[in-house]
Parts: C-alpha cells; structure tokens; sequence
C-alpha cells in the first residue's frame, strides 16, 4: 500500500512502445486507474484517461498495375493511401523501390486530378536515379 498526501502532485514516467499503427479494438488513450486490482467499485477510488494524438502512418493503401507481365513497357501502377497525421509545408511522402532492374517512372497528369487528386499545393516528381517518386507538401502541408 502507498499512502499519498492530499494535495501533493503525483507523477510517473514509463517507456512506451508505439505502434505501427493506431489501435482498432481500443480508444487511443492511456487509462490510469488506482486501485486496479480491487474487486469492488468502493476500492478504486479514482481513474482517468489521457487521449493520445493519432499514429503517424498510412491506410487504406493499395497498388493496382495494369500488367504483370514482365517487361511491359506500357504498364501503369496507381498506388493509393491514406495520410493518418498532418505534414507539414516542406515535408513529403517518398515512395521508393528496392529495384536494381533499371526500373523507370513517369508521372501522368491524372496523378493531379480525377477521383483521387493530390491535395491542394502538394508537387510531385520523379527521381529515377533512386527508383522513387516524391509527393511534397504545398504551404498549408498535406
């Protein structure tokens, strides 16, 4: 037992494992409750809870190619995601492969409109020498 001194302040400090991803079975909160391990309500004197701001990460994230035949040269990837976090003006998005096959992007014009545009002000370019494409936040971020 601990015996704590009415009006004193309290803390605590303890590692944190952040996840890959935000919670689906959860609230995305730390839940601190005293007397945890007591059996009835009358000896879990006091609880809370601390939301905690979103995972960075991406969802929803999918690839569809026209072709997976090898050396198509016409082929086309659409890749698609969901951005969970802000990024702020000057940040970005890289998608980049592990391909050492001399493997070539080009961006099309759809990339900027239809169904799933860029956000407003964000650029994209290609950086073939990596083999990857960047998607830079605009002023106002993505």
């Amino acid at each position: 037992a601990v015996d704590f001194v009415d009006g004193e302040s309290y803390g605590f400090e303890a590692l944190v494992h952040v996840p890959n991803q935000a919670p689906t079975g959860s609230s995305q909160a730390f839940f601190v409750e005293l007397g945890y391990d007591a059996a009835g309500l009358a000896d879990r004197p006091m609880a809370g809870t601390a939301a905690l701001p979103v995972t960075q990460s991406l969802s929803d994230c999918s690839v569809e190619v026209l072709s997976r035949v090898i050396d198509y040269r016409q082929n086309r990837l659409r890749l698609g995601f969901r951005i969970a976090t802000h990024i702020p003006s000057g940040g970005g998005v890289v998608i980049a492969t592990n391909s050492t096959t001399g493997l070539e992007f080009e961006l099309l014009s759809s990339l900027s409109s239809g169904d799933n545009p860029l956000p407003d002000g964000a650029n994209s370019f290609v950086d073939n020498s990596l083999s990857r494409i960047i998607i830079e936040a605009g002023a106002d971020g993505i």
